[in-house]
């Protein structure tokens, strides 16, 4: 197994996380107590049916199963205005996959539709961002993959209400350190709220420390208490724009790509092109290959280049081209010097569920052309028409 994936037992068919000795849900009701501890304390139906901005951002440490997640999706649906968005942030250093994932969200069937749509764009989860787009761009769903207090400190966002949802503080003592709630501090405003299931006397001191007013509630379930409140610093509100208008100069891959992501966020766009129709020059060629330029390793170029490609499948499966616009055969890289093997070998390593490591007969056979070399071959890669 991966080591950067959830190790799961399954008890009277519900998750049980190894690592931690803890369970991801109350055995009571899992729906229930997401619908109590965080929906309710955190007064979304009340303040998304009053809401006055474009925009409304959950954080959430701990995506687990992501049932979270779901609940407030389905709450946005019902009491959210229609030209609004939510932007849903978690942090997960565990996740599970998809596999287990599916399994877990099994037990709802109210939340059923939603469970399918997160499990199809819920693939090669693994440590970086990844940006999953739901309900045509009204709710964005941004994993980060990795520790909360690694994570947390490139997020460049105004959250509006925390979910705090890690494991219990005395199995999970890593989590709930001084760093998460100034992080939490930095990224909030004087109307920000949080609602966490615990009640552990270094969590409420830990929040009354950096702004946060605590109060305590009857616990869910076999909980007596948990705590809940609001952020009481000065800072500000981001301010917004009365109008959000943009020009976008050239109409190819990257002046339409970046047109269609403000319009996706509300803004009114004006393309600009200076031919009669888009993707005349660079971006207009027949067909593109689609894949990942891996390195290896953790450095910036490699996560864009991995994150890109992922993001890329994400948004070809939502546009559901016909067979001849994509056509995800697969892509074979070979070795063709030394260097390029160690890059290959290096890679194949480093992402065994992304990219497969060939001998020179396997690549014979998946080119029908014989080949003196092995390498490796990534079947979810493939060709695209610009």
């Amino acid at each position: 197994m991966n080591q950067n994936q959830a190790q799961l037992e399954w008890r009277q068919g519900q998750p049980y996380a190894s690592q931690y000795d803890d369970v991801y849900f109350s055995s009571d009701n899992g729906l229930e107590e997401t619908e109590y501890v965080f929906l309710k304390h955190n007064q979304l139906a009340i303040r998304w049916q009053q809401l006055d901005s474009d925009v409304f951002t959950i954080a959430e440490t701990g995506f687990g199963t992501g049932l979270n997640f779901l609940c407030a999706w389905q709450l946005w649906r019902q009491n959210a205005p229609e030209g609004a968005r939510l932007h849903f942030v978690s942090t997960e250093k565990f996740p599970l996959t998809q596999a287990d994932l599916a399994k877990a969200l099994s037990l709802w069937l109210n939340l059923k539709s939603l469970s399918e749509a997160l499990l199809e764009q819920y693939l090669n989860i693994r440590e970086g961002f990844h940006r999953l787009v739901f309900d045509d761009g009204r709710v964005t769903l941004s994993l980060l993959i990795g520790d909360a207090n690694k994570t947390l400190p490139q997020l460049n966002a105004q959250v509006d209400a925390w979910f705090l949802d890690g494991f219990a503080p005395a199995k999970n003592p890593d989590m709930w350190l001084p760093a998460l709630f100034q992080q939490m501090a930095r990224l909030s405003h004087k109307e920000t709220t949080f609602a966490t299931f615990t009640s552990a006397g270094e969590v409420k001191r830990g929040l009354q420390s950096v702004g946060f007013e605590v109060k305590k509630a009857s616990g869910f379930g076999k909980k007596r208490e948990m705590l809940f409140g609001q952020f009481c610093s000065e800072v500000p509100k981001a301010k917004t724009f009365a109008q959000k208008k943009a020009i976008v100069i050239g109409g190819g891959l990257a002046g339409t790509s970046s047109a269609q992501a403000l319009a996706r966020r509300g803004w009114q766009v004006t393309l600009i092109e200076r031919h009669a129709q888009l993707a005349q020059e660079g971006s207009g060629n027949p067909l593109g290959v689609l894949y990942p330029r891996l390195i290896g390793g953790g450095t910036s170029i490699n996560q864009l280049a991995l994150q890109g490609f992922l993001y890329s499948l994400r948004l070809l499966h939502h546009l559901n081209l016909r067979a001849e616009d994509y056509d995800q055969c697969g892509v074979l890289q070979l070795a063709f010097n030394a260097r390029e093997q160690q890059r290959l070998n290096k890679i194949n390593s480093e992402y065994p569920d992304l990219i497969h490591e060939v001998n020179k007969n396997i690549a014979s056979d998946l080119s029908g052309i014989k080949l003196d070399l092995g390498g490796a071959f990534i079947p979810q890669a493939g060709l695209v028409d610009p």
